[in-house]
């Protein structure tokens, strides 16, 4: 059964996260909206890559913005909350 992380705590794992990488990083829905981000600007915006990501099981990279709707240079990786079991 798929569980959503609270938008709190995928918050938290962003900036964390960027900290580390000094990149962007988002938490997008299986209905490709950004939830949690690095960048508050795009909180609620759609992002097909992390569609796609969220629908396929697998990762995409994005070499060019705006090459998809809503994107921006980078790796898009699934996650999952078995991931944290």
């Amino acid at each position: 059964m798929a569980q959503m992380i609270h938008k709190n705590i995928a918050q938290q794992i962003v900036e964390a996260v960027k900290d580390v990488c000094k990149h962007d990083i988002n938490f997008i829905d299986t209905n490709g909206v950004i939830f949690a981000s690095t960048n508050s600007k795009r909180i609620g915006d759609y992002h097909e890559v992390g569609h796609k990501v969220a629908q396929s099981g697998e990762s995409i990279e994005v070499e060019t913005d705006d090459s998809f709707l809503g994107t921006q240079n980078g790796v898009n990786i699934p996650f999952t909350t078995a991931a944290l079991l």
